[in-house]
């Protein structure tokens, strides 16, 4: 189809991009994106969301912050899977200051993170010793309605035992 000029419907991309992640097709995936973006095709949350996927399947947390920076400057309408994703991939890099900013953001939205979010942001901030933030998230998880879960209080109590 881009051989031959003919410019596709987002939605018929993402199907394509979610099909080359699937494969471990990667950077076709991001090359193709690429040349729909040359087109003026910029695609929707759905299509960061498979992008920013493919990056953290590749360890390369910083690409999928780039994808989601990418989206919101183009004017994307992100949800709450593009944030989750993109908090993961701050946790990586354990850049925890840009991922309590991006909660908040996300919240401020009235975007709720999932479970998995918060477990993962929890457990980054007791690798940083961040014990205070730790359990200040996990009070914020419990208010979104979410249960404390073994994987919170897993982080948690490794956190307390360090500090001793």
């Amino acid at each position: 189809m881009i051989e031959r000029n003919i410019i596709p419907r987002v939605r018929s991309v993402n199907i394509v991009l979610n099909e080359l992640v699937k494969r471990n097709l990667i950077d076709e995936a991001k090359e193709l994106y690429n040349k729909m973006v040359l087109r003026g095709v910029i695609g929707d949350r759905a299509t960061v969301s498979i992008l920013m996927c493919a990056c953290l399947r590749e360890e390369k947390p910083e690409q999928a912050e780039k994808y989601f920076r990418e989206a919101k400057a183009r004017g994307i309408e992100l949800d709450a899977t593009a944030y989750s994703i993109v908090i993961k991939a701050l946790c990586k890099k354990l850049d925890l200051k840009m991922a309590c900013e991006l909660l908040k953001e996300m919240r401020d939205m009235d975007l709720v993170p999932s479970e998995g979010t918060y477990a993962g942001i929890i457990g980054a901030c007791v690798k940083q010793g961040n014990m205070m933030e730790a359990l200040r998230l996990k009070d914020d998880m419990v208010s979104c309605g979410w249960p404390m879960n073994l994987v919170v209080l897993t982080s948690l109590d490794q956190g307390i035992l360090q500090e001793r």
